[in-house]
Order: structure tokens, then C-alpha cells, then sequence
């Protein structure tokens, strides 16, 4: 599956492109004051989620849930079934929570998610990272081993403390 991230307006353009025939779903992360999208209704789509939470960390008011998370886990598990063959994470800048929902989707499905973390064009909230993979380990707790080793071959490749 191709994990892309995008911006409001990227994934809203991209819902009218009549012309792309890929399987796709769509992870739409909106702020809570914020109107949904109001994406096309092309045959590529073949789902939406459709979420409401801030680009704040954890405790913060508006933050991303566990509940939001295991939205997110069913509708990656749906669409690996239908099968989707792109699924696209949006929030209002492409920069932040898409970025973390789609480098933690990366990570469930075995894909590196180090292109996301190593581009200056994103800035993953780790909040939404960190919920989503804690929410899928919580699940699967044999898989989290593969976790805390790719988490701290990354942090000692950047030169980076322990949290």
C-alpha cells in the first residue's frame, strides 16, 4: 500500500481528479472548529475516515484519543482487505498529524517510515505517532519489539537523547 501525505487542499483537489484510477482511501483529520471536507465521489475512493482532534500533544484539550486511534487501525485493516491500494492521511497543513498517522501506518505495515522523519517538509505530531502505535502494540504486544528497535536505531543515527 502507498502511504501519502497531504495538505486540505491537496487531498480535496485530488478527490476531483477524475483521471486516477488507484484504489484509494482517505484519512481526513480536520481541526475540531474546523468543517469537514467535502470531497468527489469517484469510483478510486473507496472510503473515508473522517476525524476531528488539534495538532496539540497529549493532555493538551482537543488531542488526539486511543478511540481515534483504533478508527484508524480498523479502517487500515478494512482497507488492506478491499484492497486499497493508496491510502491518503490529510490534515489542514500536511506537515504534522497526517505526518505522524502516516509514519506510525507505515511502521504497522512493515514499510520504513524514516523518508517521512528525515524530510524537513514534515514535522510529525509525536503525539498522534505515539497513540497510534502504543494503541496497535497494546493489541498485538508481540510486534512491539520491532518498534522500540527501529525507534532506537533512529534515535541513535540522529544523535538524539532518550526521552
Amino acid at each position: 500500500m502507498i502511504i501519502e501525505i497531504m495538505n486540505r487542499k491537496e487531498a480535496l483537489d485530488f478527490s476531483y481528479n477524475t483521471e486516477d484510477w488507484m484504489p484509494t482511501g482517505i484519512i481526513s483529520i480536520t481541526d475540531v472548529d474546523k468543517p469537514d471536507v467535502v470531497f468527489g465521489r469517484f469510483s478510486n475512493i473507496h472510503g473515508i475516515l473522517r476525524l476531528k482532534f488539534d495538532d496539540v500533544q497529549k493532555d493538551e484539550p482537543n488531542a488526539m484519543t486511543v478511540e481515534d486511534a483504533v478508527n484508524i487501525l480498523e479502517f487500515v485493516s478494512a482497507a488492506q482487505v478491499d484492497p486499497v491500494l493508496r491510502l491518503i492521511v490529510h490534515c489542514e497543513g500536511g506537515v504534522s498529524r497526517s505526518a505522524g498517522i502516516a509514519a506510525a501506518i507505515k511502521t504497522i505495515l512493515g514499510q520504513d517510515d524514516m523518508d517521512i522523519f528525515r524530510n524537513p517538509k514534515y514535522a510529525p505530531n509525536r503525539h498522534c505517532y505515539y497513540t497510534l502505535l502504543n494503541t496497535y502494540y497494546g493489541s498485538f504486544p508481540e510486534q512491539e519489539h520491532k518498534f522500540v528497535e527501529n525507534i532506537k536505531a533512529y534515535r541513535e543515527a540522529e544523535g538524539l537523547d532518550d526521552e
